[in-house]
C-alpha cells in the first residue's frame, strides 16, 4: 500500500533494526505553515510546474495547496486523507511529493514514490523534495539512530532520514524501478532541501525509454524550438536516438 492507503490511515509501520523497534507514524510529521514551502516556491520559480492540473500528494495540512489555488489561481488538489484531503482525479500534469519520502521507513519510500509517479500524466512531471542535512541535525539534536535514519520523537512515532540525490538517481535513473522517466533534473543549491524533477514521456507507439539526459530531446517544447511533437517524424527521430526499434 502507498500513501493513499497506509500513511493517511494513521498507518503504523514497525521497523526492526537489529533488535531496536520503532512504530513510525508519518502523518505526525505534518506541520502547520503560515506560508508555502520553499521547495514549492522554488519549483515555480524554476519553471518546472505544468500548471493546468496539479496534485499535492501527501499535502499535510494544505498550506501549499491553498497557495496554489488561492494565490496562483491554479487548478490543484491535495491528497492526504489523514488530514482530510482526497484527490478526485486519476492523472495530473504535475504531482508534488514534498517532504514525504524522508519521513517514511526505507521499504515504504519506493512504494510511495511509485504511487505518486503512477498519478503523473503521460507527459507530466513529478517534483520531489526531501529534507537536507538530516544527519547534521541529528547530531545537534541528539536524535536516536535507527535503521537508515533517526527517531525524532518516539512518543509520536516521528522518523527522519537523509533521502538524497543518490537515492533519487537509483530509484528513477536508467535502471531504476520507475518506468517512462524521460529526463531528470536535480537542483543543486546550498539549502536545507533536495529538489528533483522527473518528466514522463510516453510515445504514440506505446514505447518509452529512460534517458540519461534531456538533451537533445525533451518533452518541453520551449527547450527545442519549433519541433512538431505531434509528427511521426519527430517520434521516429526520438526513438532512433534511444535505439528503440520501430516497425
Amino acid at each position: 500500500m502507498g500513501l493513499g492507503e497506509q500513511v493517511a490511515r494513521q498507518h503504523v509501520h514497525e521497523v526492526d533494526d537489529g533488535g531496536a523497534r520503532m512504530l513510525i507514524k508519518p502523518e505526525n510529521t505534518a506541520i502547520t505553515r503560515s506560508k508555502p514551502s520553499r521547495p514549492l516556491l522554488k519549483a515555480f520559480d524554476m519553471g518546472w510546474v505544468a500548471t493546468w492540473n496539479v496534485l499535492d500528494f501527501g499535502c499535510g495540512k494544505g498550506m501549499d495547496l491553498r497557495h496554489m489555488t488561492e494565490k496562483l489561481n491554479i487548478q490543484a488538489e491535495g491528497h492526504d486523507p489523514a488530514h482530510g484531503f482526497h484527490r478526485t482525479g486519476d492523472k495530473y500534469s504535475t504531482v508534488f511529493l514534498t517532504y514525504v519520502l524522508n519521513a517514511l521507513a526505507p521499504d515504504e519510500r519506493i512504494k510511495v514514490l511509485q504511487e505518486a509517479w503512477d498519478l503523473v500524466d503521460d507527459n507530466g512531471v513529478l517534483i520531489v523534495s526531501t529534507r537536507r542535512n538530516v544527519d547534521r541535525l541529528a547530531g545537534r539534536k541528539g536524535w536516536t539512530p535507527i535503521f537508515d535514519g533517526y527517531c525524532t520523537n518516539e512518543a509520536r512515532g516521528m522518523f527522519q532520514a537523509e533521502v538524497d540525490y543518490d537515492w533519487m538517481d537509483k530509484a528513477s535513473g536508467y535502471n531504476g524501478p520507475l518506468r517512462h522517466v524521460h529526463s531528470m533534473k536535480f537542483l543543486n543549491l546550498v539549502d536545507d532541501f533536495y529538489l528533483s524533477r522527473l518528466s514522463k514521456m510516453v510515445t504514440p507507439y506505446g514505447i518509452a525509454r529512460s534517458a540519461p539526459t534531456p538533451y537533445p530531446f525533451t518533452n518541453d517544447p520551449s527547450q527545442i524550438g519549433n519541433s512538431d511533437f505531434s509528427s511521426d517524424i519527430w517520434w521516429q527521430n526520438i526513438l532512433k536516438y534511444y535505439d528503440v526499434g520501430v516497425e
